[in-house]
């Protein structure tokens, strides 16, 4: 916590439960940690700043890297180029949501159909769930990589479940 920027320490502050913040902060250390050794810099040293678009990046370093996290897990990726990652704790959720992010071809593979209004709704079928999680996370991770978050679908409706 300590060496976060003035900024990351109040954001986290605001979040309302403890374990969120507890991953807010793991996520940035293992950040830390990763890019400290791929590039041989010391993690207290390391600045995250963050791009047009929310995207996080290391000042003055030639790494990417992205972080996730999700119930008990945090993750994060570093490369030399472009990443992005994204878990998800498989849950119940409201498919209505699917309506707004995912395309029709991904609501077949969802549903096997086309669903009505009155089949979205709050869900526990476990073989949906692993298959809306699978594709958002899919998406959202693809989002993260090239910057421009989970909306890039209103952008590229042409985007589909083999994307």
């Amino acid at each position: 916590y300590a060496m976060m920027s003035a900024e990351k320490q109040k954001r986290v502050d605001r979040l309302h439960f403890t374990d969120d913040k507890k991953r807010t902060v793991a996520g940035e250390m293992l950040a830390r940690k990763a890019i400290s050794q791929r590039c041989g810099v010391s993690a207290e040293c390391i600045s995250f700043m963050t791009g047009e678009n929310g995207k996080p990046y290391a000042e003055n370093l030639s790494v990417e890297f992205n972080i996730s996290h999700s119930g008990d897990f945090v993750v994060c990726a570093v490369s030399d180029r472009p990443v992005g990652i994204d878990i998800e704790k498989v849950r119940p959720i409201n498919l209505k949501i699917a309506k707004k992010f995912c395309t029709p071809d991904e609501m077949q593979y969802l549903f096997g159909h086309i669903p009505s209004e009155d089949e979205l709704g709050i869900t526990e079928d476990r073989e949906i769930l692993e298959r809306f999680f699978s594709l958002w996370t899919r998406n959202e991770a693809y989002g993260k990589c090239t910057g421009e978050g989970l909306f890039y679908k209103s952008k590229n409706p042409s985007t589909s479940v083999e994307g």
